[in-house]
């Protein structure tokens, strides 16, 4: 019991600071230090760009390593249609003039807007506002258009020789892990040029796009399920149900466009720190689904079912008592855990 505590206790510690330089690079705009990229990347933190043009290829391999994470937004049918009309009905007396700034891309809402979204949540200021390199959007508003995330978990091969790309994107506080699949081909009409097309889906959302090399973005339509894993869709179109997702970048935390920018977006992309922080984030995910791992390998063979309730008391007990079952003595000192953060690991781990 006291080594799989220690094993959990370990794991767990390593996450959590992985987890507080992330934060610190997504939030503040902190950026790691050369020892820490030298840390992190080993010998390869001496690779530079060459400057070469980058092909597809090797644009495809740096967007899909595990660690890389993307920012945008995106409207879901049904999901987005019912934010709207949530939103209109609970203001028709009210003046909710959305003046959209087309130069600066900047939504602003009049005042007196209701401040509910369609979980019935008030979304905070760092919910409310995403910046994306050259364009900021406000989320959540009368159109439906919700912060979207995706975050790159694994590559391999699975047992059957076959090549995969695990995923998980969240969206309307819902978050989902999925198989990624992308190609290249040659675009349609008479230029050369190539194109990489990206698809994915859950068991109701389907997403449908391609990288775009002007605004440095993956974009496309989206689809939804009526029901999960059924043939019928959600009435949409490739207008108004879209997504767009930016990389996050050394320079560009929260998603990198392609103008006002102080380098190029391949030297950024390609930069040792941008990789630096994607390994980070890799490194961050691996050690969470090991503390999961570790967690129920500590309770599961003792038939142990650890209540939420029972964790916020530990929160507040300042010692055992001779009262105090064997469950309660053994998560003791587990009670500083953030058990939230692993409980979604735990879910992920089991999709």
């Amino acid at each position: 019991r006291e080594q799989q505590i220690g094993a959990f206790q370990s794991s767990h510690d390593e996450w959590q600071e992985y987890k507080r330089i992330l934060q610190l690079h997504e939030t503040n705009a902190v950026t790691l230090t050369d020892d820490d990229v030298k840390q992190l990347l080993g010998e390869e933190s001496n690779k530079k760009d060459d400057g070469t043009k980058l092909t597809l290829k090797s644009l495809a391999h740096s967007l899909f390593q595990p660690g890389m994470k993307y920012i945008g937004t995106i409207c879901i049918p049904s999901l987005g249609d019912d934010v709207g009309h949530a939103h209109d009905s609970d203001s028709d007396d009210e003046d909710d003039t959305v003046i959209i700034d087309t130069v600066n891309d900047t939504d602003t809402v009049n005042d007196e807007q209701p401040d509910d979204n369609a979980g019935g949540n008030t979304a905070t200021d760092s919910d409310a506002q995403l910046e994306t390199g050259d364009r900021t959007t406000t989320s959540p508003n009368p159109f439906g258009v919700e912060q979207y995330e995706l975050v790159i978990l694994e590559k391999g091969t699975d047992e059957f020789g076959n090549d995969f790309i695990l995923g998980a994107h969240t969206a309307y506080h819902d978050t989902q892990c999925v198989h990624i699949n992308y190609h290249i081909r040659d675009a349609n009409g008479q230029t050369s040029e190539e194109v990489l097309d990206i698809e994915y889906e859950d068991e109701e959302t389907c997403i449908k796009g391609s990288w775009n090399p002007s605004s440095c973005c993956l974009e496309g339509y989206v689809r939804q399920r009526l029901q999960a894993n059924d043939g019928a869709f959600h009435t949409s179109d490739e207008v108004t149900h879209v997504f767009t997702l930016y990389p996050c970048t050394n320079q560009c935390p929260r998603g990198r466009g392609v103008r006002s920018e102080q380098s190029s977006f391949q030297g950024d992309l390609l930069s040792a720190k941008t990789r630096a922080v994607v390994e980070l984030r890799n490194r961050a995910n691996s050690k969470g689904f090991e503390s999961a791992d570790n967690y129920n390998d500590l309770f599961k063979p003792d038939g142990l079912k650890i209540e939420f309730e029972d964790l916020q008391a530990l929160k507040h007990k300042r010692a055992l008592s001779a009262t105090d079952n064997v469950q309660i003595r053994s998560i003791w000192k587990l009670r500083e855990s953030n058990w939230e953060d692993l409980s979604n690991c735990c879910s992920m781990i089991s999709e």
